[in-house]
């Protein structure tokens, strides 16, 4: 991303899984009094399931990656709004492109592997996770970071810091004005 302005009131926050997408996008959304989506929930009530593995396992993940990406392009329809987006989602090329061309404001967050291990050791709701969280973030991970970068026109680093300085933090950043 060149930008580094919010030009269409959209936020869409990137990063592995087990950073704080879902928990600091609530937050964000309150202080700013914009609607929440969190994309993996959406798209598993699109398709009807209980969690994302659950989906992995029926769909595959080509035809998930599929949906996230017709799903991003739904709730980018929308402006204002705070989007958490799966870990993988810039695996996909069409949500590439989707991101292109409605060019929100995208913040990419970090922790470091031993808070995201932390954060999800006791989780089997999402795929991969089931079969080994520190294989995961040792081989999977590492190949994603060149793409959230590059689609990132933030970064921040989510250890030691709660959800609300967080996102008193990030929207200050972004110039944005608390309503609630």
């Amino acid at each position: 991303m060149t930008s580094n302005k919010i030009v269409n009131n959209q936020i869409l926050l990137l990063g592995h899984r087990a950073v704080g997408k879902s928990t600091l996008g609530k937050c964000i959304s309150g202080l700013l009094s914009w609607p929440f989506i969190d994309l993996d929930e959406f798209l598993c009530n699109k398709f009807g399931f209980k969690n994302v593995n659950m989906a992995w396992k029926e769909l595959g993940q080509s035809e998930w990656r599929l949906g996230e990406a017709r799903a991003l392009e739904i709730c980018l329809n929308k402006s204002p709004v705070v989007i958490a987006c799966g870990g993988g989602i810039l695996e996909g090329v069409l949500s590439l492109e989707i991101i292109s061309k409605y060019m929100p404001c995208c913040i990419s967050l970090w922790a470091s592997d031993k808070t995201m291990i932390e954060r999800r050791k006791n989780d089997n709701t999402r795929p991969l996770l089931a079969q080994s969280l520190q294989k995961e973030v040792k081989n999977i991970l590492p190949n994603r970071v060149h793409r959230i970068k590059k689609a990132s026109n933030f970064q921040f680093f989510t250890d030691n810091k709660t959800p609300q300085e967080l996102s008193e933090m990030i929207i200050k950043e972004l110039n944005l004005k608390i309503l609630s």
